[in-house]
This record gives structure tokens, sequence and C-alpha cells, in this order.
């Protein structure tokens, strides 16, 4: 009498136990990887910057008038002047309602407002004529730190601390 075995014997071929035998290898790579950069209880992961990391940090959203809005796990007790250094001003920020030294405290969201901008238009002896944008509120004497004047250009009538209106054409004289 003979007995048949219900169970065939599996049977690969050379490629298909190289494939299986890879897929090992891989696994088995990515297993030691793992281990290896797992950090140790309270490290701080440096794959990240120190102000995205969450270990002993408050957790601060910010928004607006930032190149770089979002939350932010910061220090307890950093200045508002850290905070809106990190996630970067955009030229029109409206910093006027902040205290820059005051400390934030956890879920605490920033909201940088903009500035309502104007058009001027610019005339004479600057560098680059034409139209610009500027804060609202900004006065003839402030052009001076937003403009190039040309050669031998008397600055003497942008020292009128009045303010620009939308649409005015300042004219430069020699």
């Amino acid at each position: 009498m003979s007995t048949s075995s219900p169970h065939k014997a599996i049977t690969l071929k050379i490629h298909e136990w190289l494939a299986v035998a890879l897929l090992i290898a891989i696994l088995g790579a990515l297993s030691m990887m793992a281990y290896l950069t797992k950090g140790s209880v309270g490290e701080q992961d440096r794959s990240m910057p120190a102000f995205l990391s969450k270990s002993g940090k408050i957790e601060v959203l910010i928004e607006g008038a930032v190149i770089n809005p979002g939350t932010y796990y910061l220090p307890s007790g950093i200045a508002m002047k850290d905070v809106l250094m990190l996630a970067q001003l955009l030229p029109n920020a409206d910093l006027r309602r902040f205290n820059m030294s005051a400390q934030l405290k956890k879920g605490r969201v920033v909201n940088v407002p903009s500035k309502s901008m104007i058009t001027i238009n610019l005339k004479g002896a600057v560098e680059n004529p034409g139209e610009i944008s500027v804060p609202k509120g900004t006065r003839l004497v402030d052009l001076k730190a937003l403009i190039q004047l040309g050669e031998n250009v008397d600055s003497k009538a942008l020292n009128r601390k009045r303010k620009l209106k939308d649409g005015e054409t300042v004219t430069i004289s020699k």
C-alpha cells in the first residue's frame, strides 16, 4: 500500500530564489538601519530644526505676513522678537501692536497683520524711476531708506515728515 502525501514539494527556479534572497536582504538592511538610527530616550531628533521638535517645548502657531507660517515648537518663555525672526517677516508686516520683549505662552496664536500699501510714482534723480509700493503712512523722509538717489542729489527736499498719498508723484531734483 502506498501512501501519498497531500502536500507537494515547492520547487522554485534559481531566479525566483534570488528574488526571495534579495527581498530578505533588503528587509534585513532596513531593520538594521532602523535599529542603528533609533535615538535613546530623551534625545532630541537632530534631523529637524530645534523649533520643529516637540520635546519639552511650547506650541505656537504663526500666521499672516511671514515667509514661514505654521506651527513652531519653541522653548518656554521665548520672546516675541525671536519668534518673528524665525518666521521671517514679509516687508509689509505691521508690527505696531506687538510687544517684542513679551514672552510667549503655550498655545499662542501669533497673527502678523499686513500693512496697507500705496503706490507712488518716482521721477527725477533716482536710480530706478517709476512706480513703487510703500506701506500706507510712509513719510517723505522715509523714502531715503527705500530708494537709491542719483549722484549729487540734494536730499534736503526729502527731509519733510508729511505722509505720502496713494498715486502721488514724487520728483527728486538735483
